[in-house]
């Protein structure tokens, strides 16, 4: 697949790094995917993105110059002692925070203060009502199961 995308030039890769069924990150896993990416010459439009901010961390020390995203929703900022804890702790580790869109909003101003909403992406706006609301809410990515659709939208200029 990455051979597929490096023929691709617009296309940027944002590939999560998933864990086992227990929650446990894959062994070597941050080294191939970096591998991966490097070896095809996608490393300048590429990501690589976990939940498990220790994978991010791996990132970082196997693959600085890679462009790093950690993903949170409210469970997972309730575990780090809620939403500025969690800002706090991945601050200067992740160039983007995925957050989900129920608690991107609950703690929107936070967001906005804290890291920029530049440095912000919202996740997973299904429905054509979310993505009229996020495009005008401006986080710096926006994320959809329906691409299609939010790339219309957008097209469209969606009234505020």
């Amino acid at each position: 697949m990455l051979a597929l995308f490096a023929t691709a030039p617009s296309i940027e890769l944002w590939i999560e790094l998933k864990s086992d069924a227990d929650g446990i990150p894959y062994t070597g896993l941050v080294e191939k995917a970096a591998a991966a990416i490097n070896a095809t010459g996608l490393d300048e439009r590429s990501a690589l993105h976990s939940f498990d901010i220790s994978v991010v961390e791996q990132v970082r020390d196997v693959a600085p110059d890679l462009l790093r995203l950690v993903s949170v929703d409210a469970r997972t900022a309730k575990a780090h002692g809620g939403m500025a804890a969690f800002l706090d702790r991945v601050g200067n580790l992740a160039d983007v925070v995925g957050i989900h869109h129920e608690l991107f909003e609950a703690e929107y101003d936070l967001i906005a203060d804290t890291i920029g909403l530049n440095h912000a992406s919202v996740w997973t706006i299904n429905t054509p009502q979310l993505m009229q609301h996020w495009i005008t809410r401006a986080p710096g990515f926006l994320v959809s199961d329906d691409p299609v659709q939010l790339k219309a939208l957008m097209a469209e200029g969606v009234p505020a």
